[in-house]
């Protein structure tokens, strides 16, 4: 049986994300992700946040240091991968990365945010970044047959 290994973490980002370089030339940004939770203290619900240290590479990085900024909602569909390492009085160390492989903003922008985040004009943000408009009146007649 093949192992899986997934975590999908749905929450705030913490702080506007920075792109940076490693030594090798990938890109690289660190954020912190803050999922709701509740649970029951004395009997009464008390609402509180877990922050989750998640990192992002190359494009993912990049896409995120752009349009992503603190107090964002984001899915991010990520995997575990575990690191060791020797510390300076060479003791072994062992961590956990959350590496994103996908990123889904939960939020909605207008068409100028887009275009301020991107750097951009309207036009260049509406045909890129935004969908198209629907064009209401081309839609098929009430009965009519569906082309598929």
């Amino acid at each position: 049986m093949n192992g899986m290994n997934r975590v999908i973490l749905i929450g705030h980002i913490g702080t506007d994300p920075e792109v940076r370089s490693t030594a090798a030339g990938k890109r690289v940004v660190r954020l912190s992700v803050a999922t709701h939770n509740a649970r029951k203290v004395d009997g009464a619900w008390v609402d509180g946040a877990d922050w989750h240290r998640v990192v992002a590479f190359d494009r993912t990085a990049e896409f995120l240091g752009r349009f992503a900024r603190k107090g964002d909602l984001l899915a991010v569909d990520c995997v575990l991968r575990p690191r060791k390492w020797e510390d300076a009085n060479g003791k072994t160390q062992y961590d956990v990365n959350i590496v994103v492989d996908r990123v889904a903003a939960l939020h909605s922008r207008t068409r100028r945010d887009v275009a301020d985040l991107a750097g951009s004009s309207d036009t260049a943000a509406d045909s890129v970044l935004m969908p198209l408009p629907i064009d209401v009146d081309a839609a098929p007649e009430e009965g009519a047959e569906l082309p598929f």
